[in-house]
């Protein structure tokens, strides 16, 4: 009984009551699916933690995806956006995005990237954001 008794306290599983047979077994189960519950819970919150991060390591996966397509693609001149609408963008027009962009945080770069293409007019509204923005250049 001492090796039973060591293995459950080596475990935490403590205060049992040892007065007969009958008593140990349903004071262990009692004791051991006590443990069992709390090593879930503890497990449970442990993988919900572990998929939240793998989560938000995703997400800036994708972000930093889209930045590098921003970045490679984006070059000086005549630019067709999504409406179909033209403009003529400069090497500075793409110089104030860019630092725009870096300066953002990883849900403002998606919002930012979703919304700059669209058309001419929500391109130029971000460009003069980007302009008046402080410490970009």
């Amino acid at each position: 009984m001492n090796n039973v008794t060591d293995l459950l306290i080596k475990h935490g599983i403590e205060g049992l009551i040892l007065e007969d047979d009958n008593s140990f077994k349903q004071n262990l189960i009692q004791a051991l699916t006590m443990k069992l519950n709390e090593n879930f819970k503890e497990l449970k919150l442990e993988v919900s933690q572990k998929l939240l991060q793998s989560t938000k390591i995703t997400e800036e996966s994708e972000h930093l995806n889209k930045f590098v397509e921003f970045i490679e693609n984006f070059k000086p001149g005549n630019y067709t956006f999504k409406n179909a609408s033209n403009l003529n963008i400069s090497d500075s027009d793409i110089q104030y995005i860019k630092k725009l962009f870096e300066s953002l945080n990883p849900k403002n770069r998606n919002l930012m990237v979703s919304e700059i293409f669209e058309d001419k007019t929500k391109f130029a509204q971000t460009l003069e954001f980007a302009k008046k923005s402080k410490n970009l250049l």
